[in-house]
């Protein structure tokens, strides 16, 4: 922890003492940069009942609009296809027996997204090495989801197992659901906070913490343990390089 403090300590002084570099790393008015940015990206709220975190890529153009206000576009791709470790678990009567219904373990199910996302940046310090800013944007996304066939995945109370769904006086199993693949165009909101830190004379080091909604439906599915999902919503955390031109 001690090594951890001294090497945090000693870049930033660093930073600070990098020579000709004290003014703004944002864009100066009518300047132009280009910029790569990857990273994490968990799901929230229902979007996390059906998926564990992913990757995010991206790129784009920012343009100066002054040194306070830059103008972005940026292009972004993510996948998610791990199914999530906590499943949501629904329990309902069937036939007088309380029985709990979740995701099957083979389910094979995931969800795409191409976006595109312009936004205006708003740097909060204009001078220095080191530049705080947020951001505010909308995204335009085609989007798709795919949830393979399977049958009901169940556990009746009093046992302390799932198995697949038989009925009680029967005993024959139900029929699949089949299988079942969305596209869509949305549209969204997005918003996010970042730290620029001055990497060269036309280089910037750049993280950031992104909230997208995505204003898209994934349908629910209760008896395979599939809740509807909209708004869409993620957390990215990603790392990039920006070069001004």
């Amino acid at each position: 922890m001690k090594k951890l403090s001294i090497v945090i300590a000693l870049a930033a002084l660093v930073l600070v003492s990098m020579p000709d570099m004290s003014r703004s790393q944002g864009l100066s008015a009518g300047q132009y940069g280009l910029f790569i940015d990857g990273g994490y990206a968990h799901p929230l709220s229902r979007l996390g009942e059906r998926f564990k975190g992913t990757y995010s890529i991206g790129g784009g153009f920012v343009y100066g609009l002054s040194e306070r206000f830059n103008a972005e576009i940026r292009i972004a791709y993510s996948k998610f296809d791990k199914v999530s470790g906590s499943p949501l678990e629904y329990t309902i009567n069937v036939q007088d027996v309380r029985t709990t219904f979740t995701m099957p373990p083979d389910l094979e199910h995931w969800y795409r997204n191409v976006s595109l996302q312009p936004a205006l940046l708003i740097n909060l310090m204009t001078g220095g090495n080191v530049t705080p800013y947020i951001g505010l944007g909308t995204s335009l996304n085609r989007f798709d989801w795919y949830r393979g066939e399977t049958r009901a995945w169940v556990k009746a109370e009093g046992s302390s197992t799932f198995d697949w769904y038989k009925d009680a006086v029967t005993g024959a199993m139900s029929a699949p659901y089949r299988a079942k693949h969305v596209n869509e165009w949305q549209w969204g909101l997005n918003g996010s906070f970042g730290i620029s830190f001055k990497a060269g004379a036309n280089a910037v080091f750049d993280v950031k913490a992104r909230y997208d909604a995505i204003f898209g439906d994934m349908w629910p599915a209760l008896l395979i343990g599939l809740e509807g999902v909209r708004p869409i919503t993620t957390l990215q955390l990603t790392a990039g390089v920006k070069f001004m031109l």
